[in-house]
């Protein structure tokens, strides 16, 4: 089992886009990883290959690997239907508790990366902000796959329940509009916070914990 959750995870970052804001490079030095940064090298968009290579070269981002995440994402569901039959039931809930936990959050980060880029960069060309673009829709339609597939087995957003936050499937739906019976004013839970993001998007990209 920890073979099959190995490679679902790591699928979710091969052909990835990422950056490391500037907001949380202070965290960053504070961790074992200290300076293996520096900090020019933040707000700068990298890609990680499904080699796991990583690169900054705009010139080797490469798009047929974006374009076609969604065969990362089938090799996935292929390995999870085979587990559903061969693990017993708990074995299989545990293994979907895990991956959901981390496709939820690298659904959110992408789409919170995808709506940023203006706020970290003044230049980013049409063709990053396409890549970005691509990531996200590529994920959100997974992320909507395995809510369907295997739906007795998932249960919320872990993103939002670790944030106080939204989540992906709240994005772009209506405000409900409530009527106030009470003079009284009471506060909206915050949605969540750049640092929030900026420290999901450390956490999961490179495993270090800023807490």
């Amino acid at each position: 089992m920890n073979g099959i959750f190995t490679t679902i995870r790591d699928n979710l970052t091969r052909s990835y886009l990422f950056y490391i804001p500037d907001t949380i490079y202070n965290e960053f030095q504070q961790t074992e990883f200290k300076d293996l940064v520096p900090a020019e090298a933040t707000n700068t968009i990298a890609f990680r290959n499904r080699k796991e290579e990583i690169t900054t070269n705009e010139t080797k981002f490469n798009r047929v690997e974006i374009a076609t995440k969604c065969n990362l994402f089938e090799e996935n569901v292929f390995l999870l239907i085979d587990a559903q039959e061969k693990l017993t039931e708990s074995q299989f809930q545990f293994l979907m508790n895990k991956y959901w936990e981390h496709l939820d959050i690298h659904t959110n980060i992408t789409y919170l990366m995808y709506v940023n880029l203006s706020k970290y960069f003044k230049d980013v060309s049409d063709n990053v902000t396409t890549l970005f673009k691509l990531q996200q829709d590529a994920f959100l339609k997974h992320h909507t796959e395995i809510k369907t597939k295997f739906s007795s087995f998932i249960s919320g957003s872990p993103f939002k329940e670790k944030t106080g936050g939204f989540n992906v499937n709240e994005i772009g739906s209506e405000p409900i509009k409530k009527t106030t019976l009470k003079a009284k004013k009471t506060k909206k839970p915050q949605l969540i916070s750049d640092a929030d993001a900026d420290a999901f998007l450390l956490e999961s990209v490179f495993n270090i914990n800023h807490k």
